[in-house]
């Protein structure tokens, strides 16, 4: 509304102030004539610098609350995305899983025993290892694994895993010679990195092996 009055203003006025200075070549007496068609213009050019002035500011405003709006949007959507990555991140050794291990070769400790890895599984951040142990004792007719002089232990990024409870895991339970047992152990895992074995014997050289989880 105010920019269609300042605009007829302004137009008048430049009709008045025409008609003031054509007044005033023909030595006129419209010198009154004359200052009012100023007055009108200086009014109307106000009024549209005020109402120009005025949307430039709405723009300016509406331009910067709608940045505001779009960052505001990506933070969310950046944080989101962090929070899925990491969530997706901890469900690979949070969710119940099998992993086969047949395809490593057996391990042999001459006089002690014979390991074959047979499987793995990762349950609520905890890991179970599976494996088949041969009494290879060479004295006694019957032995336990916790006899037999090997020592399994799991690392994850050079730190030992914790053990757990081991009651019924099958490591006292003794078998004659040259016959099998399944054993299993549970470990707390550390994160979803790479779990390696390490089997360690009481003489002769340590094996290990690692798998992804």
């Amino acid at each position: 509304m105010l920019s269609i009055l300042g605009l007829l203003l302004f137009i008048f006025g430049v009709i008045v102030l025409i008609v003031g200075l054509i007044n005033v070549f023909r030595k006129s007496k419209s010198a009154p004539f004359f200052l009012g068609g100023i007055i009108l213009f200086a009014a109307g050019s106000v009024l549209l610098y005020i109402v120009g002035s005025t949307a430039e500011n709405k723009k300016t405003k509406t331009s910067s609350s709608e940045t505001q709006r779009t960052f505001s949007s990506e933070s969310i959507n950046g944080n989101s995305s962090t929070v899925e990555n990491t969530q997706n991140s901890s469900q690979s050794y949070e969710q119940k899983k099998t992993i086969d291990l047949t395809s490593h070769s057996d391990y042999q400790f001459t006089g002690m025993a014979n390991i074959k890895p047979t499987k793995a599984i990762v349950d609520s951040g905890k890991l179970t290892f599976y494996f088949d142990w041969r009494n290879d004792d060479g004295i006694a007719d019957e032995r336990s694994f916790n006899g037999s002089g090997v020592t399994i232990v799991l690392y994850q990024n050079g730190v030992e895993l914790p053990q757990l409870d081991d009651s019924y895991s099958g490591t006292a339970q003794y078998i004659e010679k040259n016959t099998s047992l399944e054993i299993n152990y549970d470990y707390s895992l550390i994160d979803e990195s790479p779990v390696t074995v390490k089997m360690l014997p009481l003489e002769g050289e340590e094996q290990e092996f690692t798998f992804e989880i």
